[in-house]
């Protein structure tokens, strides 16, 4: 993830951004939002318009071990 830049008007949510996908190595335009309770960050990687991507849900964990 590179380059998201947060919405001034919405907090939390971030747009204009990169993404790698890991199985691929293709990089994709990208856009982001943190929930309320930062517990969770909703990502979608998309080409040419949001419609067409893949989105995927990162939750906090509350260890401090992977």
């Amino acid at each position: 993830m590179t380059g998201f830049t947060e919405l001034a008007k919405k907090p939390g949510y971030y747009v204009n951004g990169k993404v790698v996908d890991a199985k691929s190595g293709g990089v994709y335009k990208g856009k982001a939002n943190v929930s309320k309770n930062g517990r969770r960050l909703n990502m979608r990687g998309y080409v040419g318009v949001s419609l067409l991507g893949r989105s995927n849900v990162w939750v906090r964990s509350d260890s401090a071990t992977p």
